[in-house]
């Protein structure tokens, strides 16, 4: 019984990425989202935001159909393919992220995407015992909302004031695009970059606006690694 305790928090908390591990197992159907501010940098309020999360759990197992199990890519072909099947979502709305078995079963993990463009904060995950799929969570939105896909701020210009609000300096990790989904359940196209600061010890991952300049959001690597 603890290990399938464990088995079906370590899924959900991937997903939701907050600390609600007390309350596994989870019932069958399940919906969380968080939402809080955080105070970084040089003052700095930012919100940090994950949309809702369903969470399903299929007792024994589902059976997936012998075209998932015997995909050729393994576990990235039969987790995406599962995740169209579940939300019914095209394949370019999903894109694999990472996979891994244990000795308790299989588990993958996927972002949502735009025109080729993942969301930070939209994330699906699944787990098999076998080849029956036991758990299912998905934080993907509804597509209504969507800044521009081209940027129309450039990501130099807005190194400086990550820096300055940040109080530290960009470490060079080459910087990507993103879509960070919003408390009105709008979706942000932002530029993704680090700033850190080795003196004081601090290293933030900051989310900017690839069409305003505005700094939404921000990862604070340091204090989620203490957490």
């Amino acid at each position: 019984m603890v290990l399938f305790k464990r088995f079906f928090a370590s899924v959900f908390l991937a997903v939701v990425y907050a600390s609600v591990a007390e309350a596994a197992p989870w019932p069958e159907s399940s919906k969380h989202a968080t939402h809080r501010s955080r105070n970084v940098g040089r003052g700095l309020q930012l919100e940090v935001f994950h949309p809702d999360t369903t969470f399903k759990t299929f007792g024994t197992g589902l059976e997936q159909p012998v075209s998932f199990t015997r995909a050729v890519n393994g576990i990235e072909d039969s987790a995406m393919t599962f995740v169209q099947s579940q939300l019914n979502i095209p394949a370019s709305d999903v894109g694999f992220k990472s996979g891994y078995t244990t000795d308790t079963g299989k588990f993958a993990y996927v972002k949502q995407y735009h025109n080729g463009i993942p969301f930070a904060n939209a994330v699906a995950n699944i787990a098999w015992k076998g080849d029956k799929v036991v758990s299912f969570g998905s934080s993907f939105i509804k597509k209504k909302k969507i800044a521009a896909s081209k940027p129309t701020v450039d990501v130099k210009s807005i190194i400086p004031k990550a820096e300055q609000a940040l109080d530290g300096k960009y470490n060079d990790h080459p910087p990507s695009l993103e879509y960070l989904v919003r408390p009105d359940g709008s979706a942000s196209l932002t530029h993704v970059i680090q700033i850190r600061n080795e003196e004081a010890g601090t290293w933030y991952e900051a989310f900017v606006d690839a069409h305003s300049g505005d700094i939404l959001s921000v990862t604070d690597f340091v204090a989620d690694a203490s957490v």
